[in-house]
C-alpha cells in the first residue's frame, strides 16, 4: 500500500469520545511522501467532517 501526500483515505476510528471523531471519516494525508516511504508506522492526516459543530471543537 502506497500512501501519498494529498490523497484522501477512509479512516475507521473507534467509538468517539467528546469532540474526537468517531466511526469512518475521510482523512487528507499531510505528511511528506519521503516520510511516508520510510519505516515510520504513522501518518499525519487531517480528518474531514461536514459537521460544523464538530469542526469548531
Amino acid at each position: 500500500m502506497v500512501i501519498r501526500r494529498g490523497q484522501i483515505w477512509w479512516v475507521d476510528f473507534a467509538d468517539r469520545g467528546g469532540s474526537e471523531p468517531g466511526y469512518r471519516h475521510p482523512a487528507l494525508v499531510l505528511q511528506r511522501d519521503e516520510v511516508n516511504a520510510s519505516r515510520i508506522a504513522t501518518v499525519v492526516v487531517c480528518v474531514l467532517t461536514s459537521n460544523r459543530a464538530l469542526a469548531r471543537a
